[in-house]
């Protein structure tokens, strides 16, 4: 009697899309970093709570491909505070503390399962679906 080894054709399917996977792996990390970005720049104005906000803050933040940015000049500012310090203009702050809302919100990105739902996204297109 000869010994014999078969594979059933869901296995087949299975391995088809894993051959697929890997031939659509260029740009996903690019694609999944500009997906983050955005979810990043939505969450950040939800932690900014300052008194009288302009808006001009919040909505300064844009992804350049790399990182999520901003080109407002105060922006790290308001992030770790200036307490104690003389801006450009000669102003005093004696009591300005940071608002900590980018260490807040990176916080919050990576421990909401966004980060993980955008990947598994991701390879469910990729993969054709047939997730868990």
């Amino acid at each position: 009697m000869a010994d014999s080894f078969s594979m059933t054709s869901n296995v087949l399917e299975l391995i088809g899309k894993f051959e697929s996977v890997r031939a659509g792996m260029e740009g996903v990390g690019t694609q999944m970093k500009a997906q983050v970005a955005a979810h990043i720049i939505e969450l950040i104005p939800t932690n900014m709570h300052w008194q009288n906000p302009s808006g001009v803050l919040e909505d300064s933040f844009f992804y350049d491909g790399n990182s999520v940015t901003s080109d407002v000049a105060w922006a790290h500012r308001r992030e770790v505070g200036f307490s104690g310090q003389t801006d450009s203009l000669g102003r005093y702050y004696p009591d300005d503390p940071g608002g900590f809302y980018l260490q807040t919100t990176l916080q919050q990105v990576t421990t909401d399962g966004s980060i993980n739902n955008t990947f598994f996204s991701l390879m469910d297109t990729l993969t054709g679906g047939g997730g868990a």
